[in-house]
C-alpha cells in the first residue's frame, strides 16, 4: 500500500496548493478517510514527499484496505476533473528532475553509494578484501559521482554543462518521438510498438514519479538512446525501406 500510495501523495500535495479544485468538495471525505489533508499540504514539495517520510505517523488516519480503495477512486476522479493543474505539477517535478531547476538537492553526501566513513559490512570486507578495491585518496569517490552526475565537485550547487546536455531527459524524449515517427514513415509495425511501448512507459513514470530521481525514468534514457541509434544505424547500412529483421 506505501509504495503505491506515493505515486498519488506527491501530486496530490502540490494539487492541494490550489484554492479551487473541480470536484474536491466532492472527493474531500474520501481523501481524508485515509490521508491528513492538512499535513500533506503543509509539508508539500515537488521534489520529494516530506509528510510521508517525517511525518509518517500523523499522515494517515484509518490506515485500511478499505480507505485506500475509496482514496484511489477519489483522488482519479480529482485528477481528471484537474487535468491542466495536475499537468502542472507533474511538469515541476519532471523538470527538476532532468536538470532544469537549481534544487541543490540529489545529495549524496549521507547515502550509501558515497559514505565518507564506511560502516556497512558487506562494503568494508569488499574494500579490505583488495587493495584494488579500496578509494585512492580520501574524497575522490565522492568528487567522481558527483562530476558524473553533473554537479560542481566544489560546489553542488553550481551545476556543470554536462548536466544539462547527458542528463536531459527533454532531449530524449524528443529522440523518442523522432524514433517513432520514423516508423510510421517507414511502415514498421515492430519497431512502431517497441517504441510506443517505451513512451507509454516513459508517460507512466511522468504521472506517478514520487520524486525527482532520476533512477525512475532510466530505462527510457537507457533503451532511448541504444535502439533509436542502432535503428538509425540500420536505415544507414541497408536502406530506408528495408526493415530489421
Amino acid at each position: 500500500m506505501d509504495y503505491a500510495l506515493t505515486a498519488m501523495l506527491n501530486p496530490l500535495s502540490n494539487m492541494l496548493q490550489y484554492e479551487h479544485l473541480n470536484k474536491f468538495n466532492e472527493v474531500q471525505n474520501d481523501l481524508s478517510s485515509l490521508i491528513n489533508l492538512d499535513i500533506l499540504k503543509d509539508y508539500a514539495d515537488y521534489k520529494e514527499i516530506p509528510a510521508f517520510h517525517s511525518k509518517k505517523e500523523e499522515l494517515f488516519n484509518q490506515k485500511n484496505d478499505a480507505n485506500f480503495s475509496k482514496f484511489k477512486k477519489a483522488y482519479l476522479k480529482l485528477v481528471v476533473n484537474n487535468p491542466g493543474i495536475f499537468l502542472s505539477v507533474r511538469l515541476k517535478t519532471f523538470l527538476a528532475t532532468t536538470g532544469f531547476d537549481h534544487y541543490p538537492g540529489w545529495e549524496w553526501e549521507t547515502g550509501a553509494f558515497s559514505l565518507k566513513k564506511v560502516n556497512n559490512g558487506i562494503i568494508k570486507n569488499f574494500t579490505s578484501s583488495s587493495f584494488l578495491n579500496r578509494d585512492f585518496g580520501g574524497n575522490n569517490r565522492i568528487h567522481i559521482i558527483r562530476l558524473l552526475e553533473g554537479k560542481n565537485p566544489i560546489s553542488i550547487t553550481s551545476p556543470l554543462p554536462h548536466l544539462y546536455i547527458f542528463w536531459n531527459l527533454v532531449i530524449v524524449l524528443s529522440l523518442l518521438i523522432i524514433w517513432i515517427l520514423i516508423t510510421i514513415l517507414r511502415k514498421d509495425a515492430k519497431m512502431f510498438i517497441i517504441a510506443s511501448s517505451i513512451l507509454i512507459y516513459f508517460i507512466i513514470i511522468f504521472c506517478t514519479a514520487p520524486a525527482i530521481y532520476f533512477m525512475y525514468y532510466f530505462p527510457v534514457y537507457l533503451v532511448t538512446y541504444i535502439m533509436s541509434f542502432s535503428y538509425l544505424a540500420d536505415i544507414n547500412k541497408n536502406g530506408w525501406r528495408k526493415k530489421i529483421s
